[in-house]
């Protein structure tokens, strides 16, 4: 997928304006939250919920390209891996998600997208590789939920989110 082929899945994932209780993002817009909103307009606080309700899809693409694809080095991977670790990025964090990719790879899990994790790509299992950041990212998300009951109401969610990604590889041997 090309960068703007991810951020039109992040943006149809994500939705519209949300504000949901039991969120820790609070207000979000396209999964802009209202703290991504404050430092992209580099506002020093967190955007109110009326200027995340007011965020425009134009700017949503620009900080998820900024901030979710170029600034954690995500560009740099292969098409066949890039949406699944953006979208991780976009759940957990791009430095969350580069550790997940680092360690399914088995290099050093600093969170930074460099020569030796590209190396260890390029040489690595594409099959495994897909199934292997899925089960990493479910178990993640399976412990945050035991570690707070509250997020819950939205395990459902974030695993078929990330289980989407094993139909990368249906029907390769």
């Amino acid at each position: 997928m090309t960068i703007d082929e991810v951020i039109d899945d992040v943006l149809r994932t994500e939705g519209g304006y949300v504000d949901h209780p039991a969120d820790k993002g609070k207000a979000t817009k396209f999964g802009i939250t209202a703290a991504t909103l404050g430092l992209h307009r580099q506002l020093w606080r967190a955007a109110t919920a009326d200027e995340v309700k007011a965020l425009e899809e134009p700017e949503a693409r620009a900080i998820y390209a900024k901030r979710y694809v170029l600034d954690p080095g995500f560009a740099a991977l292969p098409d066949w891996v890039r949406a699944q670790v953006v979208d991780d990025g976009v759940l957990s964090g791009p430095h969350t998600a580069a550790k997940t990719l680092q360690r399914v790879l088995g290099v050093t899990a600093d969170g930074m997208i460099g020569a030796g994790t590209l190396a260890a790509l390029a040489s690595a299992s594409r099959r495994t590789v897909i199934i292997d950041l899925v089960i990493a990212r479910a178990t993640r998300l399976a412990r945050l939920v035991k570690q707070d009951s509250s997020q819950a109401v939205f395990v459902e969610g974030w695993m078929v989110r990330a289980l989407k990604f094993l139909d990368v590889v249906k029907g390769d041997g």
